[in-house]
C-alpha cells in the first residue's frame, strides 16, 4: 500500500507539472501574439510623379533592448524622399533596401516611422518589411528576449499621367459590318463574312489616344466562331475590353445570299429605382475609366429591360450605374434583390466589401447610422470605441466585423456568439440583440487560464480524495494486521496461566498398602 501511496503521488506531480507547463506555454504564446506589426499606405492607386506615405507601426510587449528590421521597395518604381519617426535608418543609400538598427534603448515599447516615396514609372509593385528581430529587455531576467516578428507588405498601383478613359472612338472591321452599331459603351459585337474570305483587318482607334492591343484569330478564319478581344488602355493605365465574333459563312450551295445583319441597336434607356426612400436612375451613360479594376463593362438585364453593367470575375458583383436627382453617380451592387453602395477598404491583410445590415442573416442591437472608417463612409453601428458593419472579405466569406477606432483595425465577429441572432425571416423583422467584440477564438486568453488553473486544481482535488482513501484502508489494514501480530507474539498474560500447566515440588510417594491387603 505505501508503494501505491508513492505512485499516486508521483502521478499527481507530474499531472500538476504538465498543467503547468501548458499554463505556461499559452502564456507564452499570448506574450508572442502581442508583439505586433502594421503597415499601412495612404493611396495604393497614383499616378507617376505623386508621394505616397507609409506607415510602420511596431507594437511590443517590453521595451526594446536590440532590433534590426528592413525596409523594401523597388527602385524600379518609387524613390525613397524621406524617414520620420522615433528611430532614423541607417541609410538613405537609393538601393532598394532601407535598414533599421535600434540598440540598447530600453525607454519603447513601440516603433513609429512614416517613410514618404515618390512614384516613377507606371506598373504594380510593393512596399515590405522583413527580417524583424528584436530582443526585448524583460524585467527581472537578465538576458532578453529574442522575438521575430513576421513580415507585411503594402501593393502600390502606379499609373500614367493623364486621363482614365478606356473606351475606343471606333472599330472598323474590313469587308463587315458590325452588329450592332459601334458604339463606345458597348462592348460586344459580331460580324458575318463570306465563306470565301479568310483574313480580315480589324482598325480600332482609342478615344484619349492611348495603346490598343488585339488578340484572336484574324489570319485564318475557320468557318463558324472566330473571336478577337480589343483591349484599349487610357492614358493612366486604366483598360476596357471589347469583344467581336466574326462569324465565317458555310459554303453556298444556293445562289450566295447578303450575309445576315442584326439590326442597330440603341443604347439602354435610363429607368428608376427607389433605394431607401431615394428615387435613382439606372444610366447606361457613365464614363468608363471609372469602372472598378477588376470588372468589365457588359450588356446586361434588369427586370426584363437591357442595362449597361460592370461584372467582377473575382467578386461575383454585377455593379449598376445609379445617378439621384442631384445628379450624383455611383456605382452599386445589385444582388437580384437589392441595391447596395460599392464600398470598399483595404488594410495589408484583407480587402472587405461593405454592405449594410439588409444583406445580413442577422440582426445587431442598436440603431443603423451613417459613419466612417478610414475616411470611408458606410453604414454601421457604433458601440462605444467600436464599429460593427457587415462585409465580405477576399475569400467570399460574409460575417460581421468590428473597426477599433482607437487601434484602427478590423476584427471578424463570431457568428456563433450568442448576441448575434440568427435571422429566419428577414432582417427587417429580427429582433435586435447586442454584440460584443468577441473574436472568432472562442475563449479569451483569461478564459482560458481560468479553465487551466480550474483543472489543475480539480485534478489535484480528485488526486487528493484518491490518496486520502487509500491511505485510510491501508491504516484500517495496518491496525488488523498488528493486532493479529500483538496476538500471536505476545499472547496476554492471562491466556499464559490458563494454558500453562503448574509446576510442583517433587513429593516422596506414598506407599501404596499391598494388595493383598486391601483385598
Amino acid at each position: 500500500m505505501k508503494k501505491l501511496c508513492k505512485k499516486m503521488t508521483t502521478l499527481l506531480l507530474m499531472m500538476s507539472f504538465v498543467m503547468i507547463s501548458i499554463f505556461k506555454m499559452d502564456k507564452l504564446n499570448v506574450n508572442a501574439a502581442s508583439n505586433n506589426l502594421s503597415i499601412g499606405i495612404n493611396k495604393n492607386q497614383v499616378v507617376s510623379g505623386d508621394t505616397i506615405d507609409v506607415d510602420i507601426n511596431f507594437d511590443l510587449e517590453y521595451d526594446i533592448f536590440y532590433a534590426t528590421f528592413y525596409v523594401n521597395y523597388d527602385i524600379n518604381y518609387l524613390e525613397f524622399v524621406s524617414s520620420s519617426g522615433n528611430y532614423q535608418p541607417q541609410t538613405n543609400e537609393p538601393s532598394g533596401v532601407i535598414p533599421y538598427q535600434i540598440d540598447a534603448s530600453r525607454n519603447s515599447k513601440s516603433v513609429n516611422l512614416k517613410l514618404t516615396f515618390k512614384a516613377k514609372n507606371v506598373g504594380d509593385t510593393s512596399i515590405s518589411v522583413n527580417d524583424n528581430i528584436f530582443s526585448l529587455y524583460k524585467p527581472g531576467e537578465e538576458d532578453p528576449v529574442r522575438v521575430d516578428i513576421p513580415s507585411q507588405s503594402a501593393t502600390v498601383k502606379v499609373m500614367a499621367v493623364g486621363s482614365d478613359d478606356a473606351t475606343l472612338s471606333s472599330i472598323q472591321v474590313g469587308g463587315a459590318n458590325l452588329s450592332p452599331a459601334f458604339a463606345k459603351w458597348k462592348v460586344e459585337y459580331k460580324c458575318y463574312v463570306d465563306n470565301s474570305v479568310t483574313k480580315v483587318n480589324i482598325d480600332a482607334k482609342s478615344s484619349q489616344g492611348g495603346r490598343v492591343e488585339k488578340s484572336g484569330n484574324t489570319d485564318n478564319l475557320a468557318v463558324g466562331n472566330n473571336y478577337v478581344t480589343i483591349t484599349s488602355y487610357a492614358p493612366n493605365g486604366k483598360s476596357m475590353k471589347y469583344t467581336i465574333n466574326i462569324i465565317r459563312l458555310e459554303p453556298p450551295t444556293d445562289p450566295p445570299t447578303e450575309a445576315p445583319t442584326d439590326p442597330p441597336t440603341e443604347p439602354p434607356a435610363s429607368f428608376k429605382v427607389t433605394m431607401d426612400g431615394k428615387e435613382y436612375n439606372v444610366s447606361s451613360e457613365f464614363d468608363a475609366g471609372k469602372v472598378p479594376d477588376g470588372f468589365e463593362v457588359e450588356l446586361g438585364s434588369y427586370n426584363g429591360k437591357d442595362v449597361i453593367t460592370a461584372t467582377g470575375s473575382a467578386t461575383g458583383f454585377t455593379l449598376m450605374y445609379l445617378v439621384d436627382s442631384e445628379g450624383n453617380g455611383n456605382f452599386y451592387v445589385y444582388d437580384g434583390k437589392n441595391f447596395y453602395p460599392y464600398i470598399v477598404i483595404s488594410n495589408s491583410e484583407n480587402t472587405y466589401y461593405v454592405f449594410d445590415s439588409r444583406k445580413a442573416d442577422t440582426s445587431m442591437a442598436g440603431e443603423e447610422k451613417d459613419v466612417k472608417i478610414k475616411d470611408t463612409a458606410i453604414k454601421g453601428y457604433v458601440d462605444g470605441e467600436y464599429i460593427y458593419f457587415y462585409a465580405m472579405n477576399s475569400n467570399k466569406k460574409y460575417s460581421w466585423y468590428s473597426y477599433d477606432t482607437v487601434e484602427g483595425t478590423i476584427q471578424r465577429l463570431r457568428t456563433t456568439s450568442p448576441e448575434i441572432i440568427e435571422d429566419e425571416t428577414t432582417p427587417e423583422d429580427t429582433a435586435s440583440t447586442p454584440v460584443t467584440g468577441k473574436n472568432d477564438d472562442g475563449v479569451s486568453f483569461n478564459n482560458k487560464n481560468i479553465i487551466i488553473i480550474g483543472g489543475a486544481l480539480l485534478l489535484i482535488v480528485i488526486a487528493g480524495a484518491v490518496i486520502f482513501l487509500i491511505s485510510k484502508k491501508t491504516k484500517k489494514y495496518d491496525g488488523y494486521n498488528e493486532e493479529f501480530a500483538a496476538t500471536y507474539e505476545h499472547p496476554d498474560e492471562e491466556t499464559i496461566e490458563e494454558d500453562i500447566i503448574p509446576v510442583t515440588e517433587d513429593k516422596p510417594e506414598e506407599e501404596s498398602a499391598p494388595e493383598s491387603e486391601e483385598k
